[in-house]
């Protein structure tokens, strides 16, 4: 170390010099790697190595690849064109590279909003990185859905899975309608494989979820008619994708619905009429599916929890046939749920019965079905090793609010309290 300078100052100095060289590094890599991808003089084999270390950095630091998104944008797009001409040489590794593109470009929606607006230490996007965005999500993914190349395809809908809300509101109504009305046509139609439909799906879930019900009605019906359509289905792969976007469109009706409440009559009059036609039906989509194995029932119950609190904001505004029916039917697939799934299965069926609770707790209740739901509920506080299913539990019970509600069940409920209190004491 040189005179008058602390080991430690002198350590920080040459950590901070690694650092930065190692950020020169990556961004000369990414520059030779890009190059190869884009090049059609380069090999096949080559191009495909280059784009799945383009891939890589992208996952890591997407920043690293915002600059060369036009190019890589446009290279995606001739190799669409390419994959669809049998008669180019290598055409099985164009079809590999063409994907790991389109793996590459995706990761840069992370880029918008939300917990990673930080990366690489600026704050939020630009205009450039939005017109790319919304020029892929407009027509580049359209065209490989369409292509001849399944590998393309799944790259296709898997990149779905990374829109923000910020990139669908800016695409153009007719543009996102073409696109929903594609996954649905594709998700619907028992030609394509169990794997693409179920990638199909989860886009199609995604898309669902981002869009305002209120001012994109004709989308929110499209999709809601094409997810309901699967409730025969019986792959498990499917019905895991199925269950996944059911929830997450039910959970985004929720929240929706939540910052909207304006008292009665505050629900657009199309609003109330696409719940009406569509909500009874998802209902029973999430019964069906709380049937099937773990990894399905894990969202249904979740999706049934969110028709509860959405069945407690709608009030009297949607049609919904048979409600007592349902409840009864979702109770029971609950109790089964509670008794008998993983544990995942079991925070999200705590959830489900908090949301019961929310919307019975000014209701006469029956107390017998009330009894069964509380003993499993203090069996899971007091025998859970899982924190989350213990805090799922205890904060479905937080809204009963009388003594009377909990029934031949308070004095038990309240010793586990104290114990499980002194454990975590």
């Amino acid at each position: 170390a040189p005179p008058g300078a602390s080991v430690t100052s002198t350590r920080s100095t040459a950590t901070q010099t690694n650092e930065s060289s190692r950020k020169e590094m990556a961004v000369k890599y990414v520059w030779v790697v890009k190059c190869l991808s884009c090049n059609r003089a380069a090999p096949p084999g080559v191009r495909l190595d280059a784009s799945i270390s383009l891939h890589r950095f992208a996952k890591l630091e997407p920043r690293l690849v915002q600059e060369y998104m036009g190019q890589i944008l446009k290279t995606i797009e001739r190799l669409i064109d390419e994959c669809n001409v049998s008669e180019v040489v290598g055409i099985d590794l164009l079809d590999k590279v063409c994907q790991q593109l389109v793996r590459a470009f995706s990761e840069t929606f992370t880029l918008f909003g939300g917990d990673t607006a930080n990366i690489g230490g600026t704050q939020g996007c630009d205009e450039d990185l939005r017109a790319f965005l919304v020029a892929y999500s407009e027509s580049i993914v359209v065209r490989a859905i369409g292509s001849r190349s399944s590998v393309v395809v799944g790259a296709a809908f898997q990149s779905l899975l990374n829109l923000k809300r910020e990139v669908v509101l800016a695409i153009r109504s007719d543009r996102l309608e073409q696109l929903t009305s594609l996954l649905c046509t594709f998700l619907c139609s028992k030609k394509n494989s169990i794997a693409l439909r179920s990638s199909a799906c989860k886009a199609l879930g995604t898309i669902l979820m981002l869009v305002p019900i209120a001012s994109m009605p004709k989308i929110a019906d499209m999709g809601m008619t094409s997810l309901s359509s699967l409730q025969q289905e019986a792959s498990g792969t499917l019905q895991i994708s199925l269950a996944w976007s059911v929830a997450s469109v039910c959970d985004s009706l929720r929240s929706q619905l939540t910052g909207s409440q304006n008292g009665p009559g505050a629900l657009p009059l199309e609003v109330s009429s696409i719940l009406s036609e569509h909500l009874r039906t998802l209902a029973d989509l999430a019964v069906t599916l709380t049937k099937s194995n773990d990894k399905v029932k894990c969202n249904a119950v979740r999706c049934l929890g969110c028709l509860f609190d959405v069945l407690g904001l709608v009030a009297d505004e949607v049609t919904f046939q048979d409600k007592e029916g349902f409840k009864r039917d979702a109770i029971e697939c609950i109790l089964n749920a509670l008794e008998v799934g993983n544990t995942k299965v079991q925070w999200n069926s705590c959830y489900a019965v908090g949301s019961y609770f929310k919307l019975e707790r000014n209701q006469t209740f029956d107390s017998e079905i009330w009894f069964t739901i509380l003993c499993r509920i203090a069996h899971l506080i007091e025998h859970s090793t899982n924190y989350k299913v213990q805090t799922h539990g205890v904060s479905a019970i937080l809204y009963l609010e009388s003594k009377e509600q909990f029934g031949k069940c308070f004095c038990r409920i309240l010793q586990i309290a104290f114990f499980v209190l002194q454990k975590r004491l």
